[in-house]
C-alpha cells in the first residue's frame, strides 16, 4: 500500500472515531421544546390559515346557521300533552314552557372544529327554573301555569339525561285552585349544548280539591 493511501486511510479512521461519539451524544441531547404560550400562537395562526383557506375553497360554513336555527325552533316550539284526572277526565294540554339555567356548569365536552381548528367548548348546566303556562284544551280551553325547579343528569358521553323536578301549580279547571307536582324527565339529545327532546311525567295534587289531581304526560323540543 502506498504511503499516501495509508495516510488516507489513517485520516478516515481518525474522523470515524471523532464522529462516533459525537453521533452518541446528539441522541442523548433531550428534543428542544417550546414554551406552551408560543406553540399556541403557532396553533393558532395555523388555524386561521386553514379557516380562510376552507372558506375559499369550500365556501361559507353554514353549520352554525343551523344550529342557530334549530335552537330557535325548539325555543318557540310549544309542547304537547295530556292529562289524565283522578275522576276519569282525559285532557289535551297544549303548553309554552321556558327555562332558565342557574347554579355553576356541569359536563363540559370540548369540540375540535376542521382539522382541530378551532377547538371549543359546550357545558351543560344541570339546574333550571321552569315556568309553563298552558291550556287544558276541552270544550271551554281553561288554563294554568307552573313553576317549577328542575335537576336533570346528563353524562358528557351519552344521548339521555335523567332528572327530576318540583313545582307549584295554579289551576283555572271550573274553580280557580292551587297545588304542588312533582315529575320526572327524560331528556334526549347529545349532551352538552341545545337543542334537546325532553319527555315529563308528573304528579299534580290539589289539597283543596282532590277530584282535580292529575297524572301528567308532556313531550317537545326544549333548549334547557
Amino acid at each position: 500500500m502506498k504511503q499516501s493511501d495509508r495516510k488516507s486511510v489513517a485520516w478516515w479512521a481518525a474522523a470515524a472515531l471523532w464522529l462516533i461519539p459525537v453521533a452518541a451524544l446528539a441522541e442523548e441531547r433531550p428534543p428542544i421544546l417550546l414554551p406552551a404560550p408560543a406553540l399556541e400562537q403557532i396553533r393558532q395562526r395555523n388555524c386561521a390559515a386553514e379557516m380562510m383557506l376552507r372558506a375559499e375553497t369550500d365556501g361559507v360554513d353554514l353549520s352554525g346557521v343551523a344550529r342557530t336555527i334549530e335552537v330557535a325552533f325548539a325555543a318557540v316550539s310549544p309542547h304537547v300533552g295530556v292529562m289524565a284526572r283522578v275522576d276519569g277526565g282525559l285532557r289535551a294540554l297544549l303548553l309554552m314552557p321556558m327555562s332558565l339555567p342557574i347554579g355553576p356548569a356541569g359536563p363540559t365536552r370540548t369540540l375540535q372544529g376542521w382539522d382541530e381548528c378551532p377547538p371549543h367548548e359546550e357545558s351543560f348546566r344541570p339546574f333550571r327554573f321552569s315556568v309553563e303556562p298552558g291550556l287544558v284544551l276541552q270544550n271551554s280551553p281553561t288554563g294554568f301555569v307552573r313553576a317549577s325547579f328542575r335537576a336533570i343528569w346528563h353524562p358528557v358521553d351519552s344521548f339521555f339525561g335523567l332528572g327530576a323536578g318540583f313545582g307549584s301549580i295554579a289551576d283555572w279547571q271550573g274553580s280557580r285552585a292551587f297545588g304542588f307536582s312533582s315529575e320526572l324527565l327524560l331528556q334526549f339529545g347529545a349532551c352538552c349544548a341545545p337543542p334537546f327532546w325532553q319527555l315529563s311525567v308528573r304528579r299534580d295534587q290539589y289539597p283543596s280539591d282532590r277530584d282535580r289531581e292529575a297524572f301528567v304526560l308532556v313531550f317537545g323540543p326544549t333548549v334547557w
